[in-house]
């Protein structure tokens, strides 16, 4: 929608109806939608990490599937702003790949501390 547009010529495509549940609005009819958790745009990976992969364990996978431009690559990346540049007063938001990365060698590091010396845990 271009910057002049008014904004009555907006339309609802689709509604949230809870946690769980979308409804694509079809003129007078509807199509619900079940998946097992939703976001909305407002939501940060912070609390999607948090809520769907932090507690996987060691042998999964995360898919993120979507209609072209819907954040995938930016949720499952993250993001620093355009071509890599954090603009002033926005922190760089870490993707689930860095966060899980991260969480990764936490764990090793902690195990390594564990450690007695001259141990070395294979």
């Amino acid at each position: 929608m271009a910057d002049d547009e008014p904004s009555s010529s907006i339309q609802v495509c689709v509604r949230a109806v809870d946690k769980n549940t979308l409804l694509q609005l079809r003129g007078a009819t509807a199509k619900g939608y079940a998946f097992d958790r939703r976001y909305g745009q407002d939501v940060t990976s912070d609390a999607i990490y948090d809520d769907c992969v932090a507690s996987l364990g060691y042998n999964a996978t995360v898919l993120a599937y979507g209609q072209t431009g819907s954040g995938k690559t930016h949720t499952m990346a993250g993001g620093a702003g355009i071509h890599g540049v954090v603009e002033e007063g926005k922190p760089q938001q870490l993707g689930v790949t860095p966060r899980v990365i991260q969480h990764i060698f936490a764990l090793a590091e902690a195990i390594r501390k564990k450690e007695k010396p001259g141990e070395r845990t294979v």
